[in-house]
């Protein structure tokens, strides 16, 4: 759907979907995913950097303040990989954007879930990668974990009656992501970034682009 400018600026608009969960370099375990609010204004700072990109949105309230909102999304190659650049966006952009808020409420902050541009385009942070006609031969290469990845799912499994209690407990604030512990495998390897995987004589190295984790697999 195409937006106008009159339709765009200066306008918050608090709107409550249902939405999925998504991972990002950090866990999301400070934002509220269960809700999403929608903010239509215009983009004041755009931060292209890693380990997340940031996207200042300037709104106007119902009360007619000014009120400057964090949006905070993936890291530069997972939006690279997205059709996102550097260039993208400019001070002055006007968007529509639909975030998932922090669970601050006090604060101006939302995990970023799409994007609409003044032009029609719609951005997303992870759309489903890029299917390649080229076909490998070997594990041996870089892989791109992007393609299938919101289908993907580590195994089905049963869980045990311990397991059964100790999911009733869990909050994602128990995540050792929280305080950036990476992930082991076989997670790791599944998750939308980079794996380059090389071969040795009596070992295989996988490594991940995601906080560039190595692991050593004995043959």
């Amino acid at each position: 759907m195409r937006l106008t400018s009159a339709a765009i600026v200066g306008t918050i608009l608090l709107t409550v979907f249902p939405t999925a969960r998504a991972l990002g370099h950090h866990s999301p375990a400070g934002f509220n995913q269960e809700i999403q609010v929608t903010l239509q204004g215009t983009v004041s700072r755009f931060d292209w950097v890693n380990p997340h990109v940031y996207i200042y949105i300037d709104t106007t309230t119902g009360a007619g303040e000014t009120a400057e909102w964090l949006i905070e999304t993936d890291p530069v190659p997972i939006l690279s990989r997205n059709g996102w650049s550097k260039e993208i966006l400019a001070v002055g952009d006007l968007v529509t954007v639909r975030a998932s808020p922090d669970r601050n409420a006090e604060r101006n902050h939302g995990l970023l879930v799409s994007m609409a541009m003044e032009s029609g385009l719609v951005l997303t942070p992870r759309a489903d990668g890029v299917e390649f006609a080229a076909r490998a031969s070997s594990l041996a290469g870089v892989w791109d974990g992007m393609r299938g990845f919101s289908r993907r799912r580590v195994s089905d499994f049963v869980p045990t009656e311990k397991g059964l209690a100790a999911i009733g407990v869990y909050t994602e604030a128990d995540s050792p992501a929280v305080e950036c512990v990476p992930h082991t495998s076989p997670f790791l390897p599944v998750l939308p970034y980079l794996n380059a995987i090389e071969i040795l004589e009596d070992t295989v190295i996988i490594r991940s682009e995601f906080y560039n984790v190595d692991r050593t697999v004995y043959r």
